[in-house]
């Protein structure tokens, strides 16, 4: 204990020795803590940001009829998709079943035409596993109410009763008019495909599809929500109904079944061991994938980000591995006949080697206390307000189909501070090893004598 009381003390000493000198080295390594503290938090907030884009859209795991996955085909939907969803629940995890067709939407009011990807979904489930109900994804509307108006036209026209009255009816019996009643559904629409036809909040449009059992299916529908950029295709195509609709639109003949069926875990488990115990009691047509399967792209793009995360690091603490260097190599030699004297007193070259050691050590630590204090309240306010990016991509910024907030956010964790705090002392270390042992491979003769 006194050894190293005495080895601390000393290099105290020997570091203020050149207080201008210390002063630079130790504004050299703050500096680049305190960037990289930064970069480190704000680049977990970007990956962080990307990931929820994607689970709060398509949850964190998906169950499909395996035959769905290579055709996507109508047909070929998970049966008795409601109890496999109690299953699920039951194990822990929050699930939610979703319907996908394709049809044509028309809006009354400007005549105009667009394919589009009609999404049943459950609406109470719904808010369990996405984002998709929360109010700051629209902008303007809200999601859907499950609310439905019923509203009677009546014809008189007579060349629109010819084509509705069969030849053969009496002609005393004709009616002068015939009544519809239509029912007006809703729907949430993507920001682009609203923007093609032309379609705001309380506006309707007329869908057009083929149902499942061939018959041609139409139905009226108002918008009661505009939503946010979430990926450049829903934005295209997107429009959400309410699953018992799209079961009447479709014509099911099913209400049980399902193509998709979202989970999110309600446990302390990893994805993959999720992914493992749900694929345990799935029937065997069924397949459940991770969000990392259904989107690689992303996946492998969240870890190459990591990987340059490392790299720019190492750039960084190089720029004050140098400083250090040039610092204790300076110190070394302004101080070759000090270590003299200490070896010819009986200082052995290892006792040098951890004194010039020690020295680096304190001026990383007063370069970590001075980072730190300075990186906290800077991370505070890019956790709380982050940089706004907005004049440049005023709705996002898009990676793979994935649409991420304008607004850059920090994510402040352990590791914010672990890992370049680490990799400072790391490079450090690996910095003074020549001054080192330079110092402590001095001949004591030769060293006082120099002048």
């Amino acid at each position: 204990m006194d050894s190293i009381r005495f080895y601390i003390s000393l290099a105290w000493r020997n570091i203020w020795r050149n207080i201008r000198r210390t002063t630079i080295t130790v504004s050299a390594i703050f500096l680049s803590l305190f960037l990289m503290i930064c970069l480190t938090a704000l680049m977990y907030g970007f990956l962080s940001d990307m990931q929820k884009s994607i689970t709060n859209t398509i949850g964190e795991l998906q169950i499909h009829d395996s035959d769905y996955i290579k055709t996507r085909s109508f047909f070929d939907q998970i049966k008795n998709a409601q109890g496999l969803i109690d299953t699920c629940s039951k194990n822990g995890y929050r699930c939610s079943p979703r319907l996908y067709g394709f049809a044509l939407m028309s809006s009354e009011s400007e005549q105009k035409t667009s394919g589009v990807q009609v999404v049943g979904v459950h609406l109470e489930r719904e808010k369990e596993v996405t984002e998709l109900p929360l109010e700051k994804n629209y902008l303007s509307g809200h999601f859907l109410t499950g609310a439905e108006k019923k509203e009677e036209r009546v014809t008189e026209d007579k060349k629109a009763l010819d084509l509705v009255i069969p030849d053969d009816f009496e002609d005393d019996a004709v009616p002068s008019a015939i009544k519809h009643v239509n029912i007006i559904s809703e729907v949430v629409l993507g920001k682009k495909l609203a923007e093609n036809l032309k379609l705001t909040v309380d506006e309707r449009a007329v869908v057009l599809t083929a149902g499942s059992n061939g018959a041609i299916g139409n139905e009226i529908f108002s918008v009661t929500g505009i939503l946010k950029n979430i990926s450049s295709v829903f934005d295209r195509t997107l429009a959400v109904v309410d699953i018992k609709t799209f079961q009447r639109l479709f014509s099911m003949k099913s209400l049980s079944d399902a193509h998709e069926i979202i989970l999110v875990r309600d446990k302390d488990i990893s994805l993959e061991d999720a992914r493992a115990e749900i694929a345990s009691f799935i029937p065997a047509q069924a397949t459940v994938r991770t969000w990392k399967e259904i989107m690689p792209e992303i996946a492998d793009m969240i870890e190459t980000s990591e990987k340059m995360l490392i790299i720019m690091t190492l750039i960084m603490y190089i720029g004050a591995a140098l400083v250090i260097l040039n610092s204790i190599l300076m110190v070394v030699f302004e101080r070759i006949r000090e270590l003299g004297i200490m070896k010819a007193l009986g200082f052995t070259p290892f006792q040098v080697f951890v004194l010039v050691n020690m020295e680096t050590v304190m001026l990383c630590m007063i370069a970590t206390v001075i980072g730190i204090a300075f990186s906290v309240p800077t991370l505070i306010f890019l956790k709380n307000t982050g940089l706004d990016l907005s004049a440049y991509a005023p709705s996002g910024f898009q990676f793979s189909n994935t649409v991420v907030a304008p607004v850059w956010k920090a994510r402040i964790t352990p590791q914010s501070f672990i890992f370049p705090v680490t990799l400072l002392y790391v490079i450090s270390f690996v910095a003074v090893i020549y001054p080192a042992l330079k110092a402590a491979l001095i001949k004591p003769v030769k060293a006082i004598y120099q002048r």
